[in-house]
Order: C-alpha cells, then sequence, then structure tokens
C-alpha cells in the first residue's frame, strides 16, 4: 500500500546524491536510493526540443529511498520523492507501506 502526498519538501544534497528531507517540520536522513526514474508528460506535443520532452510537457525525476527520521523515533520507511525537472522543485510524492 501507499499514500500519495505531493507535499513541498526541502532536500539536502551533496554532489547530485540526496543525503536527507524535510517534511513537516521533520528531517528525515536517507540510509539507501532505491532506485530512480524519469516520468514527462506531454511529450508528444512537443515540437520544439525532441530530445528534452520535460522543457514543454510535465516532467520528473523521482526517487525512491530507505530513510529514518530522526527527529520521532519512528522507525525506517520507504518513500519516493520528486524533483520537477523544469523547475527543481521537490515534493514528497508518495509513502510506501
Amino acid at each position: 500500500m501507499s499514500k500519495r502526498y505531493e507535499e513541498p519538501i526541502d532536500v539536502e544534497t551533496t554532489d547530485g546524491s540526496v543525503d536527507a528531507f524535510w517534511w513537516r517540520g521533520k528531517r528525515y536522513q536517507v540510509r539507501q536510493v532505491l532506485c530512480r526514474w524519469r516520468e514527462a508528460g506531454g511529450w508528444w506535443s512537443s515540437t520544439e526540443d525532441a530530445d528534452r520532452p520535460w522543457l514543454s510537457g510535465d516532467a520528473r525525476e523521482i526517487i525512491r529511498i530507505d530513510a529514518i527520521p530522526i527527529t520521532s523515533g519512528r522507525a525506517p520507511g520507504t518513500y519516493e520523492i520528486s524533483r520537477d525537472l523544469r523547475n527543481g522543485a521537490w515534493t514528497l510524492f508518495r509513502v510506501l507501506d
């Protein structure tokens, strides 16, 4: 099971690697990146830049991570965070049970 949130988050990175993120006032330390992929929508209507479809439609990179909330004492969990490839904004996309 999973729950979709799509809420804004702050992300800490080092050399392109995600180290931690902040969600609802709590810091989550990344223990492991499990996988990552990109999704693009609207690419079929792009006529300008065929090799970069995210410039005309919706596009995001999604990273599935194993993370532990530092400030609450809860158990580690699996989270999907996403980065908008047009403007760089980060969101907590989904929490998996």
